[in-house]
């Protein structure tokens, strides 16, 4: 069995494991009261990280919308099961935030299409107004 093959089917079995006990699955649902998953969740969130890297890798190998939207994908999945980042989670998802608009702007300016571009001053000024509500907010 060659490397890739074997890194595939490894990466199929993560995505398995990730889609049948992820946050919005019957599994979660049945167990999420239950003090004694944390082992458990432990392997999710350990799983979603690596698929993170592996997806952030995809894009850098190869810079094309397809490969960013796949990380994007997976980044908003992840972002849906905060109990996996515990009390960082505010922290985690400011940083998961600005790193989707990063690699969007590396699109942008890999590419150098319009649409890109278009998109990528529609996501800077969604992430700008957000953060200027949450300092509203805090002050």
């Amino acid at each position: 069995m060659n490397c890739r093959r074997c890194s595939d089917q490894i990466a199929q079995l993560y995505q398995n494991i990730i889609t049948n006990y992820g946050k919005n699955t019957a599994w979660y649902q049945a167990n999420m009261n239950n003090s004694n998953i944390s082992g458990q969740l432990a392997v999710i969130k350990m799983l979603m990280k690596r698929e993170l890297f592996a997806c952030k890798t995809n894009f850098f190998r190869s810079c094309n919308e397809t490969k960013l939207l796949a990380y994007y994908q997976h980044i908003d999945q992840y972002a849906a099961f905060p109990e996996l980042q515990g009390e960082n989670y505010v922290a985690w998802k400011a940083q998961a935030d600005k790193t989707k608009l990063l690699l969007g702007n590396i699109l942008t300016e890999r590419s150098n299409f319009f649409k890109h571009y278009l998109t990528a001053i529609r996501n800077l000024q969604e992430f700008n107004a957000k953060i200027s509500h949450k300092m509203r907010i805090s002050s």
